[in-house]
């Protein structure tokens, strides 16, 4: 019964996922590192992999454009606030639920791009990983660029910080 434990695992990752969203921590410098480094990753493999062609990268800009937007949403919807001196940051009930609607929107995009641009932009094989590594990318900068425009100096001081600890 393969696919029970599929779906078992899938909703124990889900909740997990959910429960970490929802949880205050402090802000890290890291908000705006992790984007760029999945993304440079992300653009490296789709450059060094030959399954890639010109309908597969329309797929690709077009998955981290709509993750963008979702990441914007997301990071309008996260809540910052100052805790004892020190920015926290949690997730919404309504930043989960956003989410958690847009999976299957985002997911559903490619069963529209393949008709429209031809079975290149299923990205299949090898270069299968590249379209979660695009929305990963656009996700996570589209909540950094949202959380940096409400809260500059909160990102500035967590940036800081970090550089700080990385100087010691």
């Amino acid at each position: 019964m393969p696919y029970a434990k599929d779906v078992i695992i899938g909703v124990i990752l889900l909740l997990w996922m959910a429960q970490r969203q929802l949880r205050p921590r402090p802000l890290s410098g890291r908000l705006l590192v992790w984007p760029v480094i999945v993304g440079l990753y992300a653009t490296y493999e789709a450059i060094q992999s030959p399954h890639v062609d010109p309908a597969g990268w329309i797929s690709l800009i077009v998955t981290l454009l709509v993750s963008l937007a979702v990441g914007l949403v997301r990071g309008h919807l996260t809540r910052l606030y100052q805790e004892n001196g020190q920015w926290m940051i949690a997730g919404s009930w309504k930043s989960l639920l956003f989410w958690l609607v847009t999976i299957p929107i985002r997911w559903g995009l490619r069963l529209v791009l393949v008709p429209l641009l031809g079975p290149g932009a299923a990205l299949h094989g090898p270069a299968s990983a590249l379209p979660y590594l695009f929305a990963i990318t656009g996700l996570l900068a589209g909540r950094a660029i949202a959380i940096t425009l409400r809260h500059p100096d909160a990102v500035r001081q967590a940036r800081m910080r970090l550089a700080r600890r990385r100087s010691l």
